[in-house]
């Protein structure tokens, strides 16, 4: 009886075990391109759900319409906003991208 709780407990430690590695893998990072840093991205945010990395999206796209920018999407993971300045001529833009933990849009590390 002793041993089959111990073996009962096994069990149960070694679902949670992988359970948790499993939801690990699982995070969705939202990038951040700026203008005046350099030309790489920096991460803006993480999150759980790849549902709660696009409405973030949604959201900064409501913060950012205006008649001074335009504002394109694509595939609803990218996000790019231009500002215009007075004369029309675009002054400088924002992208954010929602991403899959495991891609890095920097690129490889060296």
């Amino acid at each position: 009886m002793h041993l089959a709780r111990r073996a009962l407990l096994m069990v149960v430690l070694l679902l949670f075990a992988s359970a948790s590695t499993a939801f690990a893998g699982c995070a969705w990072v939202l990038w951040v391109l700026r203008p005046d840093q350099a030309a790489d991205y920096d991460i803006a945010a993480t999150y759980v759900k790849f549902k709660e990395c696009v409405a973030k999206l949604d959201e900064t796209e409501r913060a950012f319409r205006a008649p001074t920018t335009t504002i394109s999407r694509d595939a609803s993971t990218v996000l790019h906003v231009m500002f215009r300045e007075h004369d029309g001529a675009f002054e400088s833009e924002i992208r954010w991208l929602c991403a899959p933990d495991t891609v890095d849009p920097r690129g490889p590390k060296r």
